[in-house]
């Protein structure tokens, strides 16, 4: 039976490699988004993470709360068995854009499958996020929307008080869950809506629609000047209600003649949270697969002032805000260049589309240049990253690897002690050897005791640029980093006198770390 889980953490910090969750709360819902169960777990902070004070202020979980719940090993055990219950769609609001890779992180440092939740035993991913823009941008009377200083905001904490979907403090986990289901609930109401957007998360789906895009620009020969007018483009297969009728005479590309012709590109309308003068939506071109990240689709935004000042010395600057990455089956969306959609485009950016598409269909060699510049394009690899946040370097673990895993998850602390003696790989073998010490230091070795003496030494460097970093090469955070933004804060924030105290307790509490 397919179910909606319904989810949202609150952490130490925004990290999401070095930091961990603090709050865990969910609910679970049949297809109809009815309520059938719900979920709710508070996590020991470790010995060895150093709380954002940022993040203090925000969710206001104090030390005092820190100081009890499950250990996260046995915490983050029971969440990656609730997201990978068979049949699940694990969805909140903003999750693939953080907690979605938070946890991802949470379980390759427990020494669970990171991935399963998003593909195994029939289970998938949505986002009420972009879901919330869409009905934004195209069904907008479903709700009321807030505005701050004159701007729109799109914060759940500001959609749930002005909609009343929730009631009590927002960055409390559950509340958060139960504001961001009751938002679900009034998208759903518009059931066809809900329905076409649903596609989106869906691979197949998404490559379909993609496909089903017409082909604009073909380096070899250059096709006809299309421009931004819905009479010139053939509506999608998959554009039916609430987004138009259908058309039979439409050019299909497989995946595999778009692979084989880089420089052969479909047209549409990305909608993107970022862009907010924009109005949420940019013209885009499809510039290819990437040709190392197999997953990546490029596209390139059309509305950029800087792009006609393009050349193989400055294509790195010019574009460099252009480029959007996109994985099949997951935001941003791509819709068809139609009328009612591209209507609410601002006319300054689309009509500076039009001017740039017109140029580079004047300009292959610069459209060859933008398009190999980015599908080859390598992100920087930093060989000193900390195991912790080594989850896209070490590849997929060994048959044997994955029995290790199994067997260290169901025995006694103990027993885990002496299984990691026998682990071979050594990525395994310092993820088990922090596990033991943050979780079950009485079990272990005299060795592994003094392993993890010394990772507890790195963490607390007398200067920052010896901190651990990640795979983006960030570095950890660190005491003396905490105390200087507990500084700043209270230079340039207006405190509560429960934030206050609660970095008043942090400042004690890191002085003494």
């Amino acid at each position: 039976m397919q179910t909606y889980l319904f989810y949202d953490i609150e952490t130490t910090g925004l990290n999401k490699a070095f930091d961990q969750v603090l709050q865990f709360a969910a609910i679970r819902t049949d297809v109809h988004l009815k309520e059938l169960d719900r979920y709710e777990l508070n996590i020991k902070l470790n010995p060895d993470v150093i709380p954002s004070p940022y993040a203090l202020i925000t969710h206001h979980i104090g030390l005092k709360d820190m100081s009890h719940g499950l250990n996260e090993f046995s915490a983050i055990k029971q969440i990656h068995q609730w997201l990978n219950h068979p049949g699940t769609i694990s969805l909140g609001y903003n999750t693939l854009g953080f907690d979605d890779e938070f946890l991802r992180f949470s379980f390759y440092r427990n020494l669970l499958p990171p991935y399963t939740h998003q593909f195994a035993n029939d289970c998938s991913r949505m986002d009420l996020y972009p879901i919330t823009l869409m009905y934004y941008l195209y069904k907008p009377h479903v709700l009321q929307w807030p505005t701050i200083d004159g701007k729109k905001t799109f914060k759940l904490e500001h959609l749930s008080s002005l909609n009343q979907l929730a009631t009590g403090r927002a960055h409390n986990a559950m509340v958060d869950v139960e504001a961001t289901l009751a938002l679900a609930q009034r998208f759903f109401a518009e059931r066809d809506m809900w329905n076409y957007i649903k596609g989106y998360f869906n691979k197949k789906i998404d490559q379909e629609r993609l496909q089903a895009l017409p082909t604009t620009f073909t380096f070899n020969q250059i096709k006809s000047q299309t421009t931004l007018t819905s009479n010139q483009i053939h509506l999608s297969e998959y554009d039916k209600e609430p987004c138009g009728p259908t058309s039979s005479n439409i050019p299909i590309h497989t995946a595999e003649q778009i692979r084989k012709n880089q420089f052969d590109g479909a047209l549409g309308l990305m909608i993107d949270g970022r862009l907010r003068e924009q109005n949420y939506q940019t013209p885009v071109l499809y510039l290819g697969m990437h040709r190392h990240y197999k997953n990546q689709l490029m596209w390139l935004r059309l509305d950029s002032p800087d792009l006609l000042q393009t050349t193989e010395d400055t294509v790195s600057t010019t574009t460099a805000r252009m480029i959007n990455k996109k994985k099949l089956g997951e935001p941003n969306f791509i819709l068809p260049l139609k009328d009612r959609f591209t209507a609410q485009l601002p006319e300054e950016h689309r009509k500076r589309a039009q001017e740039n598409q017109q140029w580079l269909t004047q300009h292959p060699d610069k459209l060859k240049t933008i398009t190999d510049y980015y599908t080859e394009y390598k992100y920087p690899v930093f060989p000193d990253t900390d195991i912790d946040a080594s989850l896209y370097l070490n590849g997929f673990y060994s048959a044997d690897d994955e029995k290790f895993c199994r067997l260290f998850h169901c025995a006694n602390p103990t027993e885990k002690a002496r299984l990691t003696e026998y682990v071979k790989n050594p990525a395994l073998y310092q993820l088990a050897i922090r596990i033991l010490g943050r979780h079950y230091p009485e079990v272990m070795t005299t060795e592994q005791k003094d392993k993890y003496t010394h990772y507890l030494k790195r963490i607390t460097p007398e200067e920052i640029k010896n901190a651990l970093i990640d795979f983006q090469g960030q570095p950890r955070m660190t005491p003396q980093t905490a105390l200087s933004d507990i500084t700043k804060i209270r230079t340039q924030e207006t405190l509560s006198p429960e934030q206050n105290k609660l970095l008043q307790e942090l400042e004690t509490y890191l002085l003494n770390f």
